[in-house]
């Protein structure tokens, strides 16, 4: 699915591209890890680990289409 991307000091917030709806919302306070990379087929990804509760984590993957778009990314949600 597509989604847009929101950072605010709150939180992020993932959008349908197609309708802008809220597909996710996740509390600042919740993130855990926030890292851009390149895997082996050359993709660009940001991957969003945010704790739900005490014991559990989730995982966000999001393919973006650069390095720098990923790198951006990650510096908008850790800054």
């Amino acid at each position: 699915k597509l989604v847009s991307v929101e950072v605010s000091t709150n939180g992020i917030k993932f959008l349908s591209t197609t309708d802008q709806k809220s597909v996710e919302r996740i509390a600042i306070h919740k993130l855990v890890q926030c890292l851009s990379y390149e895997n082996e087929i050359g993709s660009c990804n940001v991957a969003i680990v945010v704790a739900k509760n005490d014991s559990n984590l989730t995982c966000h993957l999001l393919q973006t289409d650069n390095h720098d778009e990923a790198d951006h990314l990650c510096e908008q949600i850790l800054n």
